[in-house]
């Protein structure tokens, strides 16, 4: 008795069935011939049944693939156990990654007459799985490369603030080998600069540092870093900037930061010259199901493909960078946004740039895509929300007051070089480590402190609990935050709990006296609160805790 002859498949009311089936059904005699087909198989292969039934595999796969798949089929059929596996498979055309289940076919008398097998196409789920383990990575190196980060700042704090008040004592020297002292200096000041930058770049990697963005047009931001970058001869600069952008909430220095490195790193793809695009578009990113709604005047529909973990659907402003260089491989591609991963020669840069980039893309709530292949280029495309609503106005640059500073933070090195730094501009300067001890100073001399200079970052106590408790005691004196990063719960502290601003380690001289001066000038306008008593302060803490 034949299996075509036996087979329920063939019977008319069990082929409907199959039919409606997603998933790609066929049965296969023990030559390996297709006997029965359903039409998600026959949709797969862009084939009608009748030109599937009585072929083999190698009639329909490349040749490696059909003798893949004949081995497995052997295997079946000599030791009749069914098989389960991921393989590729030809899919419309392409090569996806399918989840197969095989199974022999007995006739009653229980020989094996045949091969059963279901498959189904997994490769987003498989790519989906991919990006979350990624992500988890990716946050775990961030978590490490963030406090890492942090605490060499408050050592890089020292560093820095020591050599500017060295050479600011040193001008004023007149022994023969100042000048010669003076240039080692500014040598071990600009090295400290770089370590600075690098520390910076940890930070943005690992989302700390975040924007301070205002409304802007991203037109404007391109303009200025292409007229500082210089494309050498052999290389074509083709830029179509789109004149009716809309505005985005940007923070101009990050993602000018971004356009450099995307645009220095195509120059260099291209060693032998090319041609390099840099456009700028307003797009929106549609469902398929919605791909012919309206569209603003001037828009570009795109169907959201499954592309990236954060891509979503909307109105965007793109920036996209292009080369025409060697293009990038698919194992290169897997690791592009890790820190520290370059393909670049040894002294050519820290592994951070696009890392960096991909991570200011993210808390602009937009998103960073490559797209690339050996030998045919590669792109970069930056996606960041259209603006919605204005963003309020900057604040007016201040005047310079006297005062009494009270400089709170857990490094000695940070409270001597900041008590060193302000006492140079005047300002009578008191320190104290976090805690109790400085809730007591503030108790003591409440009425004559002008500001508190916090460190966010507490060794040992959350930030929000101990300013809630320097609130409590003295709630008329405005709190500047020292951080290396403004977190999110740091920005609520300033609009929750009256701090005044930010100001970020490692600071030179300028920059912390300049932000001391704007949170004196700001100072918050609140009307006189009653002061806590220990007990009441204490209580609140805890609480917050």
């Amino acid at each position: 008795m034949s299996l075509v002859a036996d087979s329920a498949v063939h019977a008319a009311p069990e082929q409907t069935l199959l039919d409606q089936l997603t998933q790609s059904v066929f049965l296969k005699d023990r030559q390996g011939c297709f006997v029965a087909v359903n039409q998600a198989f026959c949709a797969g292969l862009s084939r009608p049944r009748a030109d599937i039934l009585g072929q083999d595999d190698f009639a329909f796969y490349p040749r490696g693939l059909a003798e893949k798949y004949r081995a497995d089929d052997q295997q079946i059929l000599r030791e009749g156990v069914a098989l389960e596996v991921e393989e590729q498979n030809l899919q419309g055309g392409q090569l996806r990654t399918v989840r197969v289940v095989k199974s022999p076919v007995r006739s009653p008398g229980g020989e094996i007459q045949g091969i059963l097998c279901i498959f189904w196409d997994i490769s987003e789920q498989r790519c989906l799985e991919a990006q979350l383990r990624q992500a988890q990575k990716m946050s775990a190196i961030a978590q490490l490369a963030g406090g890492i980060a942090h605490d060499f700042n408050n050592l890089l704090t020292g560093v820095l603030g020591n050599l500017s008040l060295a050479q600011l004592e040193l001008s004023r020297a007149a022994w023969p080998e100042a000048s010669a002292v003076a240039e080692l200096l500014r040598h071990a000041e600009a090295a400290s600069q770089r370590a600075a930058e690098l520390t910076r770049q940890l930070l943005i990697f690992s989302r700390r540092v975040q924007p301070r963005p205002e409304p802007a047009s991203l037109n404007d931001g391109v303009r200025q870093v292409l007229a500082g970058f210089t494309t050498r001869s052999t290389i074509c600069l083709d830029t179509h900037l789109d004149p009716n952008l809309g505005l985005v909430l940007m923070d101009a220095a990050q993602l000018q930061q971004v356009a450099r490195h995307l645009l220095g790193n195509a120059q260099e793809a291209m060693p032998d010259g090319g041609t390099l695009t840099v456009q700028t578009q307003n797009v929106t990113l549609v469902p398929e199901a919605a791909a012919h709604r309206p569209l603003p005047p001037g828009d570009q529909a795109l169907i959201l493909p499954v592309m990236h973990p954060d891509s979503r659907t909307g109105e965007f402003v793109r920036l996209r960078v292009s080369d025409t260089g060697a293009g990038i491989s698919a194992e290169v591609l897997e690791h592009l946004f890790e820190p520290f991963f370059s393909t670049k020669g040894l002294g050519r840069g820290t592994g951070l740039g696009l890392a960096m980039a991909a991570s200011i893309a993210k808390d602009h709530d937009g998103w960073l895509e490559c797209h690339s292949a050996a030998g045919e280029g590669t792109r970069f495309d930056l996606y960041v929300p259209r603006l919605l609503a204005p963003a309020p106005a900057r604040m007016a640059e201040p005047t310079t007051p006297t005062a009494t500073i009270l400089l709170i933070d857990d490094h000695e090195v940070v409270r001597s070089i900041g008590k060193n730094i302000l006492e140079h501009q005047a300002y009578r300067v008191l320190v104290s480590g976090a805690g109790e001890p400085a809730l007591d100073l503030i108790r003591r001399e409440h009425k004559g402190i002008d500001l508190v200079l916090l460190d966010w970052v507490q060794s040992d106590l959350d930030g929000t609990v101990f300013l809630t408790g320097l609130r409590l005691v003295a709630p008329e004196i405005p709190m500047l935050l020292c951080a290396a990063y403004p977190t999110g719960p740091a920005v609520r502290a300033v609009e929750q709990c009256g701090a005044v601003g930010f100001v970020a380690k490692p600071f030179q001289p300028h920059e912390l006296t300049r932000a001391v001066r704007i949170a004196l000038e700001h100072r918050a306008a609140q009307p006189p609160r009653p002061r806590a008593t220990r007990a009441s302060t204490e209580r609140a803490m805890s609480a917050q805790v």
